[in-house]
């Protein structure tokens, strides 16, 4: 298997410019070359792309505890709107906790939004399957 194949496109660029000394007018060379430096551009800006994607999704988790203890506070001392949108926040930073969605069911509750306490609780039944 050749670099090119392996999506190792900055190493065949260079063995193609290296191909290119000795051969100096090849037309298959020089397309080919082009392809590898273009293929490289585009792999390092999808790599860059999918590091701040990951960046941020990590970033994401480590909040959504602080998003939930700060719902806790504001469930206290009943400002259940301002919970709800802590909450959600958490939610939307890490859904893989079931403890996330019983506290969006409280503070649904006591808000009185019934439809979206069942649309919450098949969420909860579905995570905890």
């Amino acid at each position: 298997m050749n670099y090119y194949q392996q999506n190792e496109f900055a190493k065949a660029a260079e063995a193609y410019r290296q191909a290119l000394v000795i051969k100096l007018n090849d037309i298959d060379i020089n397309f080919t070359l082009v392809g590898a430096e273009s293929g490289a551009k585009q792999y390092q800006a999808e790599s860059r792309t999918l590091d701040k994607i990951w960046q941020i999704q990590t970033m994401g988790i480590k909040m959504a505890p602080y998003y939930y203890y700060r719902a806790e506070i504001l469930v206290a001392g009943e400002k259940y709107n301002d919970a709800r949108e802590q909450i959600d926040n958490a939610i939307v930073a890490d859904s893989s906790h079931s403890k996330y969605y019983r506290l969006k069911i409280d503070i649904l509750t006591k808000l009185g939004r019934l439809r979206e306490v069942n649309a919450v609780k098949k969420e909860l039944a579905e995570l905890e399957k």
